[in-house]
């Protein structure tokens, strides 16, 4: 006579308690995420008004100390009010308006940004925070008079750092708070559209 096979009771035999305990996980798992999900989708938009803001606030920041700081400085200081960099930018500007514009609002900018915050500061940062955004600072700022101080000898222009320097870090407290360059190159670049709209509006007046 055959044997009646006698279900399988070890301990490896899936339960119907087992199968609820799995259903129940990964009911939980996907609630969890969807949670996650909502939660981010939900935070975006604060940080967009975040970054916004601090775009508008970095550009308040630099068009204050181009337009009223810095020559408040140099009068009460009495230092050299001439700005070897920007003579020679404006004279090639009106020289070839259309591709200066173009290095002056858009590709320079967008270098520099990348240079003195993508590639200085952000890789000494990790050793030395403080040190990171004054050497970036004072490199975004020698690079403007380096050719007055080093080809033409006119060491007079070594105080133009100041505010050169000042925008840097500026800019560099901008892109660790929105960890972006986005910001940065925005804000550059509407400074430099400025003062390229002033250059063309003076010519023409």
């Amino acid at each position: 006579m055959a044997e009646t096979p006698s279900p399988d009771l070890s301990d490896d035999a899936p339960t119907d308690a087992d199968a609820t305990d799995s259903s129940t996980a990964d009911t939980k798992e996907t609630t969890e995420k969807k949670d996650r999900s909502s939660g981010e989708r939900s935070h975006r938009p604060g940080r967009g008004w975040r970054a916004a803001l601090d775009v508008l606030l970095a550009f308040v920041l630099a068009f204050a100390l181009n337009a009223f700081v810095w020559p408040a400085i140099v009068q009460i200081l009495g230092l050299p009010s001439a700005n070897t960099n920007q003579e020679m930018v404006r004279a090639l500007v009106l020289r070839a308006p259309v591709l200066m514009g173009l290095m002056v609002v858009v590709a320079g900018p967008a270098a520099e940004e990348v240079l003195y915050r993508f590639v200085l500061l952000r890789s000494r940062r990790k050793v030395n925070s403080p040190l990171a955004h004054a050497v970036a600072a004072l490199a975004f700022g020698f690079q403007h008079v380096a050719v007055a101080v080093l080809v033409n000898h006119d060491t007079a222009q070594l105080w133009n750092i100041v505010p050169y320097a000042a925008f840097g870090l500026i800019q560099s407290v901008l892109y660790v708070r929105g960890r972006s360059l986005i910001g940065p190159i925005l804000v550059h670049v509407l400074v430099n559209g400025l003062g390229l709209a002033a250059v063309l509006a003076g010519s023409a007046a």
